[in-house]
């Protein structure tokens, strides 16, 4: 298997893993915003706030 063959899988296993977490939090993030008692824009910062912290943990790997 050539290394763009194994680059493409990659990034496909990756979305899936995003996407299934997606599909994961928006079942639990009504339970989730009950058992904490947030309302919805905070429970949307508070996963906004993750984003941010993958989006800056791919800082360094780019260096």
């Amino acid at each position: 298997m050539s290394g763009s063959a194994k680059l493409l899988i990659a990034i496909w296993v990756m979305q899936f893993v995003n996407y299934a977490d997606r599909v994961v939090v928006s079942f639990a993030g009504p339970s989730m915003m009950k058992s904490l008692s947030i309302d919805t824009d905070t429970f949307g910062i508070v996963l906004s706030s993750f984003s941010l912290g993958y989006l800056l943990s791919q800082i360094p790997g780019e260096l």
